[in-house]
């Protein structure tokens, strides 16, 4: 069936390939059947496609295969063969019964059923295991929580809502806020390199729009912004210094005149309330050394999440880690060796016929944990170090988690493996802290309180 040259009728052809008569295109839908192999166009459109087609050939980008295609996470494999996938004295870790997680050493490989069989070390006793593994989740009680009075006798887990802090200096919280974000005034007056060409007055503590915060500083809930004892100590030795300058501030804030939110965005403001330059710019000094001279930490998500000074602390001091600690770092001790021990003692049981699913090797630790989720306090293992100066194999608990780098912070059950990543030396009378410990990728680590790859 072609049309005409006018397009008004249609043009239907027999078998031999001759017209035999035309019809009225707006009459087609009566018609009981239609040739299905037919094109409806005219001539001069079917010449034009056939002459397009054979000048420039190109696949259906339909048919294209997409980037993510050559994945191999992606890619459709067969189940590998046993026999392919391990061998024997191959180390691996087991995600079945009775002790996810645990240590297993392949002895053999069993070919006509697509199984393997091997040795499992598993802890005598599990209620010391359960103990030392629910560590991490106790030291977080109680978890972090504003306050609505201030008391110079809380622990670092307090957290105070900024009119807390507003009303211990005499300021209303929006000034409290401001001054905990970002607030630079660029200096239309810049002339020289003697002269500055913006003012920072904030304490750069938060950014509300970019959802970021300085962890251990301020703590973003349900209820908004709040801010720890560091940050209180911050605002002190600001307000100590340049009160009389940061009321100026506060009564530009809180203006009750119709055009107040514009009132400060600009540096002429700050001059017409009495704020000099030279003022100005001894504050911007202050503010840059005050953040330098506490090692205040960069900008991070609001969503990463952190353990307290005082948590890590009391998981560092708990007596059963610390005479473990000692144990294990004791040359004296009969237990110290070339390997360090483990704190629980362990038997081995042999198993037969594990399905390879049951068993993790640590090369694979890129394909099969992908989707692990951790929550801070979690006891975990590392499955593969990947270039670390720590033995795969180690335990230990969850306290920061940065979802930007898709990396945690480990504090690790065996003391000596702590100081690996920070300046510190291995002294177990010295407390760590965050920065000492090493950033840990989520797809290298085994969470072992969360058992999301168990297997029947």
């Amino acid at each position: 069936m072609v049309l005409t040259e006018d397009g008004s009728l249609l043009r239907t052809y027999g078998q031999a390939g001759h017209a035999t008569q035309l019809h009225d295109p707006n009459l087609c839908h009566e018609w009981a059947f239609t040739h299905p192999f037919a094109l409806v166009l005219t001539r001069p459109a079917i010449q034009a496609r056939f002459a397009s087609v054979r000048s420039q050939f190109k696949g259906a980008e339909k048919l294209m295969l997409p980037e993510w295609a050559e994945d191999p996470r992606y890619k459709e494999k067969y189940l590998p063969n046993a026999q392919e996938e391990f061998s024997s004295m191959d180390h691996a870790y087991f995600l079945s019964r009775p002790f996810y997680g645990g240590h297993f050493l392949v002895h053999e490989v069993n070919a006509h059923n697509n199984t393997i069989s091997g040795a499992l070390g598993v802890p005598k006793d599990y209620a010391v295991y359960n103990t030392v593994a629910r560590l991490g989740h106790k030291a977080l009680q109680p978890p972090p929580h504003p306050h609505h009075a201030y008391n110079p006798d809380d622990d670092d887990t307090a957290y105070y809502p900024s009119f807390v802090i507003g009303r211990r200096f005499g300021v209303s919280s929006l000034t409290i806020s401001r001054l905990a974000s970002s607030m630079i005034f660029d200096n239309p007056y810049f002339k020289t390199k003697s002269d500055r060409s913006s003012f920072v007055l904030g304490l750069s503590l938060k950014v509300d729009a970019k959802n970021l915060r300085v962890p251990g500083y301020t703590f973003k809930n349900e209820n908004g912004w709040a801010y720890s004892r560091k940050a209180v100590g911050l605002f002190e030795q600001y307000f100590h210094s340049f009160k009389p300058d940061l009321l100026i501030l506060d009564k530009l804030f809180t203006s009750k005149s119709s055009n107040s939110t514009r009132t400060f965005t600009t540096l002429e403001n700050l001059v017409d309330a009495g704020l000099t330059l030279k003022r100005l710019g001894q504050i911007s000094t202050f503010v840059s050394k005050l953040l330098v001279s506490n090692s205040v930490p960069s900008l991070e998500s609001a969503n990463n999440q952190y353990f307290t000074d005082s948590q890590l602390r009391w998981l560092q001091t708990s007596p059963s880690l610390k005479s473990n600690h000692r144990r294990r770092n004791d040359p004296n001790s009969p237990t110290a060796s070339s390997k360090p021990p483990t704190n629980i003692p362990y038997y081995v049981i042999k198993k037969r016929n594990v399905r390879c699913q049951a068993v993790l090797k640590p090369s694979d630790n890129r394909l099969r944990l992908t989707n692990q989720v951790f929550d801070l306090g979690d006891y975990v293992k590392l499955i593969n170090n990947e270039g670390l100066l720590l033995p795969p194999g180690v335990c230990g608990y969850v306290v920061g988690l940065n979802y930007d780098m898709g990396s945690a912070k480990i504090f690790w059950d065996t003391a000596m493996y702590n100081y690996v990543g920070g300046s510190k030396k291995n002294d177990n009378d010295k407390l760590i802290g965050l920065s000492d410990l090493l950033d840990i990728d989520f797809v290298c680590l085994l969470n072992l309180s969360n058992r999301q790859y168990f297997v029947e």
